[in-house]
Order: structure tokens, then sequence, then C-alpha cells
């Protein structure tokens, strides 16, 4: 079994998500059942930086420093043009 992998993410901030695409990072949602969704955002590089393996593997979504979730990445939103991320869901595993 693969050992999760932290992924860092901050609370999105009320703006664009082109502005928070230029800025960096990738707009994200993490959801699950009996779980309200939650808008984050996600570093550019350090997501650019987690192998496409861990994609297929339970891994730990850390908010701020203050929440950690057992998560799945669901879906990688990418540019077909620029190859750049858009977007990022990730789907909030039931911890029972």
């Amino acid at each position: 079994m693969s050992k999760a992998i932290l992924i860092k993410a901050n609370e999105k901030e009320k703006k664009n998500p082109n502005t928070i695409r230029r800025e960096g990072s990738i707009p994200a949602t993490i959801y699950g059942h009996s779980f309200e969704s939650k808008s984050v955002q996600v570093n550019t590089k350090e997501f650019s930086k987690i192998p496409h393996k861990a994609y297929s593997h339970i891994n730990e979504l850390e908010i701020s420093g203050k929440e950690r979730f057992p998560v799945l990445i669901r879906k990688v939103q990418r540019d077909p043009v620029k190859d750049t991320y858009l977007n990022i869901e990730f789907y909030k595993i039931n911890e029972k």
C-alpha cells in the first residue's frame, strides 16, 4: 500500500478563478457524503510535483493548517492547449 501524500491547500479567497490561477494557485473543491463542500486553492507548483499514481490512492488534504481530511483526487481539469491546471475536485472519504 502506498503512503498517503499530504496536499496543502488554503481557503479560497473570494476571487475570480482566472485571478487565482495567475497568482500561482489552482481553484479546487472538496466534497463528500454528509459533508458541506468547500472551495479551496492549491499551489500549482506543489500540486505539479505529486506523482500521477497518487491520483488513484487515498491522500490527505490539509486546509490552512487547521483541518485534515482523507481524500481521493476525483478530477483534475487541464487546459488542452496551454496544458495548465484549471480545477481540481477532491472527494472526502468517510472515515468510518
